[in-house]
């Protein structure tokens, strides 16, 4: 008893110097307390002292309060050298960094182990890595050889990693890669902003969104405010789109993007290439909306072995494009129908033996089972199968039967906007006409409101033959046209304002335009000018409808008005209420003048010669065969479809007021004459191939120390 009192008084002394700060013999910057203190064995270690601090040790720094927390330490003098073991635990504020063993060298407190674990409570992140040098007096960490960060919906890692605590930031470097659920990427360096949720990408920066695959230099992410903006050499390719700009904005909730600089987007689902330096995109592509020297191209990719594809240059004001999803029906089957719901007889009662020498009259009625559009129609069309049921009997005269049809229903049918009715046959009995028939069978004789239900009872039981039922007559057959429907994308382009267009063998300017991929049509509006080779064909609104990539035939609205030059001085001209031109191979082939025609047209002997006299007519309807010489477009037949009122000059006996029709103008002054004239973009070559073999990130280092912590 004597002893261990003995024992507690020799310790009492060590016990309270270690539980107060030592001063001078401490390290500088910070005190301690614990348990017990002890010289370590050896106590001298090249040349320094050594004390061993044991049980509930905490070093705290004097100037931040930062605390380290350990089971035991070795504390080094004279200097700030300190190494802490087992259950080591630095804390600043809401920060605590956990790990195996410390050295602490007076400036850095270099935390190593198996796994190393920062936590932020109030930033509600963890960092995972295998070592990390802790500068306590400035609260900065950082790490290297590997680090995995999970904040939120947020997982991160990079090789190394520096964390700001005075600010919140973490600086990722090195062989970055991040996921959430909306968003993978890739960078070189990454700033990653935990108080205001922002964060920073830079320098080869690669994002899958979706289907959506972006590269850029630099960029920018607002998980709150769902945005992210990219800079600096930006493409994006998406399933049938490449997309090239000096900086984009995103709103990943919305779909909405706008796009600022050296605007490129490439479809090639349309073979349209669009530019611009400004664009507005909405719901994920489906709406552009370009502005600033916005252009267009849209090129041909030919089937043909050495045929030359070509290439349309559009420029306007305002150029935007609007995509739409539609159903269409593509084919129409009939089917027959065996699923048919009647008033039919149990016991599989035939009619006209159950009736007996009384008979029965049965008339066939048409059903409508179901509709459809009929193409290239606006009427309704019934379409009708047949049916059984039993109205009422008549004498042995014999059974009458008489066919009818009733609408039943309705179907959609391509290219219509109309309502068909499909129908079926059915055979009904109508009247009882009999003398022989019953009381109760002649009080039913058929009217329009008669009810079938109790005449077919009332026969029933004349002929013992029980209550009628209804039931699914599976024998009874009814064809059914069937629509087989496809889902289409359907896409129009609109340009607004100064359109300008140049093609090599078609140029045209007018006010607005729209195109719809749906149909390949094109519509000029607000007195369009267009001209093929040396022909100039002006109207009110101009429709062009295009095959294979090609214009097919065109439409004109008054005034409507044809001017073709023959030669220097003499130019062949038509106009009339409407026109329609035809095209061979992008070349005038036939026009056709409908309504109040007139025509001034240059005779020549042969096509080859030169012009000998000129024909003035009025017709009120006018085509006019055109032919291909040295690659231009020339008359070669004008017919009249009506009498016309004629005369024909020679070349030097013209009347002064025969030679131009009312509201002749050339407008060669705003004929667009190359591509150049309308566009000076460089166009940049697709990047598919090679975006497409880039790999999604495999986050091995989260893997790696997500294995160490399972452990």
């Amino acid at each position: 008893m004597k002893l261990r009192l003995l024992l507690a008084l020799l310790a009492f002394p060590l016990i309270a110097s270690a539980q107060k700060d030592t001063g001078n013999r401490n390290t500088v910057h910070l005190g301690f307390q614990a348990d017990f203190m002890r010289p370590a064995y050896p106590s001298y270690l090249n040349g320094r002292q050594v004390h061993k601090h044991e049980g509930n040790v905490v070093y705290t720094h004097k100037a931040n309060g930062a605390t380290i927390n350990c089971d035991s330490a070795y504390h080094y003098f004279p200097g700030d050298t300190i190494e802490f073991f087992g259950n080591v635990a630095v804390k600043h504020e809401s920060t605590v960094l956990y790990g195996e063993k410390i050295f602490y060298d007076g400036i850095y407190a270099k935390v190593r182990g198996r796994l190393v674990i920062m936590k932020d409570s109030e930033r509600n992140a963890t960092l995972k890595t295998q070592f990390v040098d802790y500068n306590i007096d400035q609260n900065t960490g950082t790490y290297a050889q590997g680090g995995t960060l999970a904040r939120g919906r947020d997982t991160i890692e990079s090789m190394n990693g520096i964390f700001e605590g005075q600010t919140g930031v973490f600086t990722f470097i090195n062989n970055v890669a991040m996921k959430n659920d909306s968003i993978i990427l890739v960078c070189d360096t990454m700033l990653y902003d935990t108080r205001n949720d922002i964060t920073t990408f830079i320098k080869n920066t690669r994002t899958w969104n979706g289907s959506n695959i972006m590269l850029s230099d630099y960029g920018i992410y607002k998980p709150n405010e769902n945005e992210m903006s990219f800079s600096s050499d930006v493409y994006i390719l998406s399933e049938t789109q490449e997309v090239w700009a000096d900086s984009v904005w995103f709103n990943n909730q919305t779909k909405n993007a706008d796009l600022f600089r050296n605007i490129q987007m490439t479809d090639t689902a349309q073979n349209t290439i669009a530019f611009g330096d400004k664009a507005q995109i909405s719901d994920n592509y489906r709406t552009v909306f370009l502005t600033e020297k916005p252009a267009a191209l849209y090129y041909t990719v030919p089937k043909e072995e050495n045929r030359i594809s070509d290439t349309t240059f559009l420029i306007a004001d305002t150029i935007s494009t609007l995509m739409e999803n539609i159903k269409i029906v593509v084919d129409t089957v009939m089917q027959k129908d065996t699923a048919v719901q009647e008033n039919i007889i149990p016991d599989s009662l035939d009619i006209m033996s159950a009736i007996d020498t009384t008979g029965a009259l049965m008339e066939n009625i048409k059903i409508v089972a179901d509709t459809v559009m009929q193409k290239d129609t606006a009427v309704q069309t019934n379409i009708i199968s047949d049916s059984l049921d039993i109205i009422s009997a008549i004498d042995t005269t014999g059974a009458l039967m008489e066919n009818i049809r009733i609408v039943a229903d309705t179907v959609m049918q391509k290219d219509t906007a109309v309502q068909t009715n499909i129908i079926s046959d059915s055979t009904d009995i109508l009247s009882v006409t009999d003398t022989i028939a019953t009381d109760s069978m002649k009080q039913n004789i058929i009217h329009e409101n008669i009810d079938k239900s109790n005449i077919q009872s009332n026969i029933r039981k004349s002929f013992g033959l029980g209550a009628v039922k209804n039931e699914l007559q599976a024998n009874q057959d009814s064809i059914k046209q069937i629509l087989i429907t496809r889902d289409t994308t359907v896409r129009s382009m609109f340009a607004y304002h100064n359109v300008k267009i140049y093609k090599s063998d078609f140029q045209a300017v007018c006010d607005s335009l729209i195109y719809h991929s749906l149909d390949s049509t094109t519509y000029m509006y607000h007195l369009p000018v267009l001209w093929n080779d040396s022909t100039q064909i002006t109207s009110g609104v101009a429709i062009f409808y295009n095959k294979n990539g090609q214009i097919d035939y065109a439409e004109f609205t008054s005034p409507a008005m044809v001017i073709m030059r023959e030669d220097s001085a003499h130019f062949s001209q038509m106009k009339g209420k409407s026109m329609k031109a035809f095209f061979n191979n992008g070349q005038l082939d036939k026009i056709h003048v409908l309504g109040n025609g007139q025509s001034i047209y240059y005779v020549r002997d042969k096509p080859e010669q030169p012009v000998s006299a000129v024909e003035v007519s009025e017709c009120a309807n006018i085509i006019i065969d055109m032919i291909l010489m040295n690659g231009k477009s020339k008359i070669n037949r004008v017919t009249y479809l009506m009498k016309p009122a004629s005369n024909t000059y020679p070349l030097d006996k013209i009347p002064e007021d025969s030679n131009r029709l009312k509201g002749f103008a050339l407008h060669d002054d705003i004929r667009p004459k190359s591509k150049t004239e309308l566009f000076d973009r460089q166009i940049r070559l697709s990047q598919r191939h090679a975006v497409q073999m880039f790999e999604k990130p495999a986050f091995t280092i989260t893997s790696r120390i997500n294995k160490i912590t399972e452990k």
